[in-house]
Protein backbone atom coordinates (compact mmCIF):
# COMPACT_ATOMS: atom_id res chain seq x y z
CA UNK A 1 0.00 0.00 0.00
CA UNK A 2 1.25 3.48 -0.93
CA UNK A 3 0.38 6.78 0.75
CA UNK A 4 -0.23 9.96 -1.26
CA UNK A 5 -0.98 13.46 -0.04
CA UNK A 6 -4.02 15.08 -1.61
CA UNK A 7 -2.30 18.49 -1.71
CA UNK A 8 0.65 17.13 -3.71
CA UNK A 9 -0.91 14.08 -5.31
CA UNK A 10 0.54 14.58 -8.80
CA UNK A 11 4.09 14.85 -7.50
CA UNK A 12 3.70 11.88 -5.15
CA UNK A 13 2.34 9.70 -7.95
CA UNK A 14 5.12 10.60 -10.34
CA UNK A 15 7.73 9.83 -7.70
CA UNK A 16 6.15 6.42 -7.04
CA UNK A 17 5.89 5.47 -10.71
CA UNK A 18 9.42 6.50 -11.64
CA UNK A 19 10.44 3.16 -10.19
CA UNK A 20 10.73 0.56 -12.97
CA UNK A 21 9.03 -2.04 -10.75
CA UNK A 22 6.09 0.22 -9.86
CA UNK A 23 3.55 -1.61 -12.04
CA UNK A 24 4.25 -4.82 -10.13
CA UNK A 25 4.93 -3.33 -6.71
CA UNK A 26 2.01 -0.92 -6.25
CA UNK A 27 -1.43 -2.35 -5.57
CA UNK A 28 -3.46 0.21 -3.57
CA UNK A 29 -3.42 3.69 -2.04
CA UNK A 30 -4.37 5.59 1.08
CA UNK A 31 -4.86 9.34 0.97
CA UNK A 32 -3.52 11.87 3.47
CA UNK A 33 -5.63 15.04 3.53
CA UNK A 34 -4.50 18.68 3.66
CA UNK A 35 -4.38 18.55 7.48
CA UNK A 36 -2.08 15.53 7.48
CA UNK A 37 -4.87 13.16 8.56
CA UNK A 38 -5.28 9.76 6.96
CA UNK A 39 -8.61 9.65 5.10
CA UNK A 40 -11.01 6.80 5.87
CA UNK A 41 -11.50 5.51 2.34
CA UNK A 42 -9.90 2.21 1.34
CA UNK A 43 -10.12 -0.17 -1.61
CA UNK A 44 -10.62 0.17 -5.35
CA UNK A 45 -12.72 3.33 -4.99
CA UNK A 46 -9.73 5.12 -3.48
CA UNK A 47 -7.52 3.91 -6.32
CA UNK A 48 -9.98 5.24 -8.91
CA UNK A 49 -10.14 8.56 -7.07
CA UNK A 50 -6.33 8.82 -6.93
CA UNK A 51 -5.89 7.97 -10.61
CA UNK A 52 -8.71 10.29 -11.77
CA UNK A 53 -7.41 13.18 -9.66
CA UNK A 54 -3.87 12.61 -10.96
CA UNK A 55 -5.03 12.94 -14.56
CA UNK A 56 -7.16 15.99 -13.82
CA UNK A 57 -4.13 17.73 -12.32
CA UNK A 58 -1.86 16.53 -15.12
CA UNK A 59 -4.17 17.79 -17.88
CA UNK A 60 -4.18 21.23 -16.29
CA UNK A 61 -0.39 21.37 -15.87
CA UNK A 62 1.19 19.59 -18.83
CA UNK A 63 -1.26 19.20 -21.72
CA UNK A 64 -2.93 21.37 -24.34
CA UNK A 65 -6.16 20.99 -26.29
CA UNK A 66 -9.86 21.42 -25.77
CA UNK A 67 -11.80 18.15 -25.37
CA UNK A 68 -8.86 15.98 -26.46
CA UNK A 69 -5.39 16.92 -25.25
CA UNK A 70 -1.77 16.15 -26.08
CA UNK A 71 1.30 16.52 -23.85
CA UNK A 72 3.32 19.69 -24.26
CA UNK A 73 7.06 19.73 -23.72
CA UNK A 74 8.35 21.37 -20.54
CA UNK A 75 11.95 21.78 -19.42
CA UNK A 76 11.24 20.18 -16.03
CA UNK A 77 9.71 17.02 -17.52
CA UNK A 78 12.37 14.70 -18.85
CA UNK A 79 12.25 11.03 -19.86
CA UNK A 80 11.80 9.76 -16.30
CA UNK A 81 8.77 11.99 -15.72
CA UNK A 82 7.02 11.11 -19.00
CA UNK A 83 7.75 7.43 -18.54
CA UNK A 84 6.25 7.58 -15.04
CA UNK A 85 3.09 9.14 -16.48
CA UNK A 86 2.86 6.33 -19.03
CA UNK A 87 3.08 3.80 -16.21
CA UNK A 88 0.23 5.52 -14.35
CA UNK A 89 -1.89 5.21 -17.50
CA UNK A 90 -1.19 1.46 -17.73
CA UNK A 91 -1.72 0.94 -14.00
CA UNK A 92 -5.06 2.74 -13.97
CA UNK A 93 -6.47 0.63 -16.77
CA UNK A 94 -5.17 -2.70 -15.47
CA UNK A 95 -6.13 -2.18 -11.83
CA UNK A 96 -9.44 -0.27 -11.93
CA UNK A 97 -10.35 -0.06 -15.64
CA UNK A 98 -9.75 3.70 -15.62
CA UNK A 99 -8.64 5.39 -18.82
CA UNK A 100 -8.20 9.16 -19.30
CA UNK A 101 -10.52 9.82 -22.24
CA UNK A 102 -9.39 13.44 -22.51
CA UNK A 103 -6.16 12.23 -24.12
CA UNK A 104 -6.01 12.59 -27.89
CA UNK A 105 -7.03 9.38 -29.68
CA UNK A 106 -4.64 10.09 -32.54
CA UNK A 107 -1.71 10.70 -30.21
CA UNK A 108 -2.42 7.47 -28.33
CA UNK A 109 -2.78 5.55 -31.60
CA UNK A 110 0.66 6.82 -32.65
CA UNK A 111 2.09 5.48 -29.37
CA UNK A 112 0.37 2.11 -29.67
CA UNK A 113 0.42 1.35 -33.40
CA UNK A 114 2.69 3.92 -35.07
CA UNK A 115 1.56 6.88 -37.14
CA UNK A 116 1.29 4.73 -40.28
CA UNK A 117 -1.81 3.09 -38.78
CA UNK A 118 -3.70 6.40 -38.58
CA UNK A 119 -5.78 7.31 -41.61
CA UNK A 120 -6.92 10.85 -42.38
CA UNK A 121 -10.45 10.34 -41.05
CA UNK A 122 -9.22 9.08 -37.67
CA UNK A 123 -6.64 11.88 -37.47
CA UNK A 124 -9.12 14.63 -38.35
CA UNK A 125 -11.82 13.31 -36.00
CA UNK A 126 -9.33 13.55 -33.15
CA UNK A 127 -8.09 16.98 -34.28
CA UNK A 128 -11.68 18.22 -34.29
CA UNK A 129 -11.87 17.75 -30.52
CA UNK A 130 -8.37 19.14 -29.96
CA UNK A 131 -9.22 22.57 -31.35
CA UNK A 132 -11.44 25.09 -29.56
CA UNK A 133 -15.23 25.15 -29.92
CA UNK A 134 -15.08 28.31 -32.08
CA UNK A 135 -12.42 26.76 -34.32
CA UNK A 136 -14.55 23.60 -34.48
CA UNK A 137 -17.36 25.55 -36.14
CA UNK A 138 -14.99 26.77 -38.85
CA UNK A 139 -13.46 23.29 -39.17
CA UNK A 140 -16.90 21.77 -39.76
CA UNK A 141 -17.76 24.37 -42.39
CA UNK A 142 -14.50 23.66 -44.22
CA UNK A 143 -15.15 19.93 -44.15
CA UNK A 144 -18.67 20.42 -45.49
CA UNK A 145 -17.54 22.89 -48.15
CA UNK A 146 -19.79 25.59 -46.70
CA UNK A 147 -17.22 28.40 -46.78
CA UNK A 148 -14.64 29.90 -49.12
CA UNK A 149 -10.96 29.20 -48.60
CA UNK A 150 -10.23 32.95 -48.28
CA UNK A 151 -12.97 33.52 -45.71
CA UNK A 152 -11.71 35.54 -42.71
CA UNK A 153 -12.69 32.81 -40.26
CA UNK A 154 -10.78 30.24 -42.31
CA UNK A 155 -7.68 32.42 -42.51
CA UNK A 156 -7.83 33.16 -38.77
CA UNK A 157 -8.21 29.46 -37.96
CA UNK A 158 -5.30 28.40 -40.15
CA UNK A 159 -3.22 31.31 -38.89
CA UNK A 160 -3.59 30.10 -35.32
CA UNK A 161 -1.51 27.07 -36.30
CA UNK A 162 1.05 29.03 -38.35
CA UNK A 163 0.08 27.75 -41.77
CA UNK A 164 2.65 28.78 -44.40
CA UNK A 165 0.55 27.87 -47.44
CA UNK A 166 -2.23 30.04 -48.85
CA UNK A 167 -5.45 27.99 -48.72
CA UNK A 168 -7.36 27.23 -51.90
CA UNK A 169 -10.39 25.12 -52.65
CA UNK A 170 -8.06 22.41 -53.93
CA UNK A 171 -5.68 22.22 -50.96
CA UNK A 172 -7.78 23.19 -47.93
CA UNK A 173 -8.53 19.63 -46.79
CA UNK A 174 -4.89 18.63 -47.21
CA UNK A 175 -3.92 21.61 -45.05
CA UNK A 176 -6.27 20.40 -42.30
CA UNK A 177 -4.65 16.95 -42.35
CA UNK A 178 -1.17 18.49 -42.22
CA UNK A 179 -2.14 20.71 -39.27
CA UNK A 180 -3.68 17.75 -37.44
CA UNK A 181 -0.50 15.75 -37.97
CA UNK A 182 1.60 18.68 -36.77
CA UNK A 183 -0.38 19.19 -33.55
CA UNK A 184 -1.21 15.59 -32.59
CA UNK A 185 1.74 13.59 -33.92
CA UNK A 186 4.76 15.79 -34.53
CA UNK A 187 4.73 18.15 -31.54
CA UNK A 188 4.31 15.46 -28.82
CA UNK A 189 6.66 12.98 -30.56
CA UNK A 190 9.24 12.99 -27.74
CA UNK A 191 6.55 12.00 -25.24
CA UNK A 192 5.33 9.29 -27.62
CA UNK A 193 8.85 7.86 -27.75
CA UNK A 194 8.85 7.70 -23.93
CA UNK A 195 5.44 6.02 -23.85
CA UNK A 196 5.84 3.44 -26.63
CA UNK A 197 7.67 0.76 -24.58
CA UNK A 198 5.40 1.31 -21.55
CA UNK A 199 2.06 1.30 -23.38
CA UNK A 200 2.99 -1.84 -25.32
CA UNK A 201 1.70 -3.78 -22.30
CA UNK A 202 -1.82 -2.59 -23.09
CA UNK A 203 -1.91 -4.21 -26.52
CA UNK A 204 -2.91 -7.53 -24.98
CA UNK A 205 -6.37 -5.99 -24.39
CA UNK A 206 -8.95 -5.71 -27.22
CA UNK A 207 -9.40 -2.00 -26.54
CA UNK A 208 -5.77 -1.36 -27.55
CA UNK A 209 -5.28 -3.85 -30.36
CA UNK A 210 -6.45 -1.56 -33.19
CA UNK A 211 -7.54 2.00 -33.90
CA UNK A 212 -11.17 0.82 -34.07
CA UNK A 213 -10.82 -0.80 -30.64
CA UNK A 214 -9.35 2.43 -29.27
CA UNK A 215 -12.24 4.42 -30.75
CA UNK A 216 -14.77 2.03 -29.19
CA UNK A 217 -12.99 2.30 -25.82
CA UNK A 218 -13.29 6.09 -25.87
CA UNK A 219 -16.95 5.90 -26.85
CA UNK A 220 -17.79 3.42 -24.09
CA UNK A 221 -16.04 5.46 -21.39
CA UNK A 222 -17.40 8.84 -22.48
CA UNK A 223 -20.02 9.70 -19.83
CA UNK A 224 -23.53 10.84 -20.66
CA UNK A 225 -26.56 11.49 -18.48
CA UNK A 226 -28.64 9.05 -20.48
CA UNK A 227 -26.11 6.21 -20.14
CA UNK A 228 -25.66 6.92 -16.44
CA UNK A 229 -29.40 6.78 -15.72
CA UNK A 230 -29.70 3.53 -17.64
CA UNK A 231 -26.82 1.76 -15.88
CA UNK A 232 -28.42 2.10 -12.41
CA UNK A 233 -29.07 -1.32 -10.88
CA UNK A 234 -31.66 -1.49 -8.13
CA UNK A 235 -34.48 -3.63 -6.78
CA UNK A 236 -37.00 -1.33 -5.06
CA UNK A 237 -39.46 -3.26 -2.89
CA UNK A 238 -42.16 -0.65 -2.41
CA UNK A 239 -43.68 2.45 -3.96
CA UNK A 240 -41.54 4.86 -1.95
CA UNK A 241 -38.30 3.26 -3.18
CA UNK A 242 -39.52 3.15 -6.79
CA UNK A 243 -40.46 6.81 -6.60
CA UNK A 244 -37.09 7.84 -5.15
CA UNK A 245 -35.28 5.85 -7.84
CA UNK A 246 -37.28 7.72 -10.48
CA UNK A 247 -36.33 11.01 -8.80
CA UNK A 248 -32.66 9.99 -8.98
CA UNK A 249 -32.88 9.12 -12.68
CA UNK A 250 -34.59 12.44 -13.40
CA UNK A 251 -31.90 14.29 -11.47
CA UNK A 252 -29.10 12.53 -13.38
CA UNK A 253 -30.72 13.38 -16.72
CA UNK A 254 -30.80 17.06 -15.68
CA UNK A 255 -27.02 17.26 -15.18
CA UNK A 256 -24.75 19.04 -17.64
CA UNK A 257 -21.32 17.58 -18.45
CA UNK A 258 -19.32 19.14 -15.55
CA UNK A 259 -22.01 18.28 -12.98
CA UNK A 260 -22.28 14.73 -14.33
CA UNK A 261 -18.52 14.33 -13.92
CA UNK A 262 -18.81 15.45 -10.31
CA UNK A 263 -21.71 13.05 -9.72
CA UNK A 264 -19.69 10.15 -11.13
CA UNK A 265 -16.65 11.12 -9.05
CA UNK A 266 -18.89 11.12 -5.97
CA UNK A 267 -20.52 7.77 -6.67
CA UNK A 268 -17.71 5.80 -8.34
CA UNK A 269 -14.45 7.60 -7.57
CA UNK A 270 -13.78 8.50 -11.22
CA UNK A 271 -15.14 10.78 -13.93
CA UNK A 272 -15.61 8.18 -16.70
CA UNK A 273 -18.70 6.16 -17.54
CA UNK A 274 -18.98 3.13 -15.23
CA UNK A 275 -20.48 -0.16 -16.35
CA UNK A 276 -22.94 -0.15 -13.47
CA UNK A 277 -23.96 1.64 -10.28
CA UNK A 278 -25.93 -0.25 -7.68
CA UNK A 279 -28.55 1.64 -5.68
CA UNK A 280 -29.85 0.48 -2.31
CA UNK A 281 -32.18 2.32 0.06
CA UNK A 282 -31.99 3.66 3.60
CA UNK A 283 -34.60 5.11 5.96
CA UNK A 284 -32.58 8.24 6.87
CA UNK A 285 -34.77 11.31 7.36
CA UNK A 286 -34.61 14.81 8.75
CA UNK A 287 -31.18 16.32 9.40
CA UNK A 288 -29.53 12.90 9.06
CA UNK A 289 -30.83 12.29 5.55
CA UNK A 290 -28.15 12.15 2.88
CA UNK A 291 -27.03 9.91 0.02
CA UNK A 292 -23.95 7.85 0.87
CA UNK A 293 -21.57 6.51 -1.79
CA UNK A 294 -19.45 3.37 -1.50
CA UNK A 295 -17.09 3.78 -4.43
CA UNK A 296 -15.58 0.30 -4.22
CA UNK A 297 -18.91 -1.25 -5.31
CA UNK A 298 -19.77 1.16 -6.64
CA UNK A 299 -22.90 1.43 -4.49
CA UNK A 300 -25.12 4.43 -3.72
CA UNK A 301 -27.27 4.33 -0.57
CA UNK A 302 -30.29 6.47 -1.37
CA UNK A 303 -32.83 7.55 1.28
CA UNK A 304 -36.32 6.33 0.48
CA UNK A 305 -37.77 9.29 2.41
CA UNK A 306 -37.72 11.93 -0.34
CA UNK A 307 -41.27 13.21 -0.73
CA UNK A 308 -40.66 15.06 -3.99
CA UNK A 309 -38.14 15.41 -6.77
CA UNK A 310 -37.20 18.89 -5.59
CA UNK A 311 -36.11 17.52 -2.17
CA UNK A 312 -33.73 15.03 -3.76
CA UNK A 313 -32.45 17.55 -6.31
CA UNK A 314 -31.78 20.15 -3.59
CA UNK A 315 -29.82 17.76 -1.37
CA UNK A 316 -27.85 16.21 -4.22
CA UNK A 317 -27.01 19.61 -5.69
CA UNK A 318 -25.72 20.73 -2.30
CA UNK A 319 -23.51 17.64 -2.12
CA UNK A 320 -22.09 18.17 -5.59
CA UNK A 321 -21.23 21.76 -4.74
CA UNK A 322 -19.03 20.71 -1.87
CA UNK A 323 -15.33 20.99 -2.54
CA UNK A 324 -13.57 17.69 -3.14
CA UNK A 325 -15.05 14.26 -3.75
CA UNK A 326 -14.00 12.96 -0.33
CA UNK A 327 -16.24 15.51 1.37
CA UNK A 328 -19.16 13.45 0.08
CA UNK A 329 -19.39 10.81 2.81
CA UNK A 330 -17.69 8.29 0.49
CA UNK A 331 -16.84 4.98 2.11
Amino acid sequence: MCFVHRSRLKGDMMSLFKNEDSLHRISSFRIVDERGTLEEGVGSGVTRDVIATFWQQLFAATMVGDREKVPCIRHDFQKSEWTAIGRVLVFGFKEVNYFPISLSKAFLASCLFGEESIDDEFLLSSFRFYITSEERETFDKIRKGDCESDDDDVLDFLGNYKTFTMPTKGNINSLLSELAHQELIQKPRYVAQCWVPVLAELQQYPEFSSTSGLHDCFSAKMPSAKKTARMLQSQPVNEAESQCLDYLKKFIRSLDAPALGTFLKFTTGSDIQPERLEVSFTSMDGYLRRPIAHTCGPLLELPRTYRSYSELAEEFTSLLREKGAWGFNIV
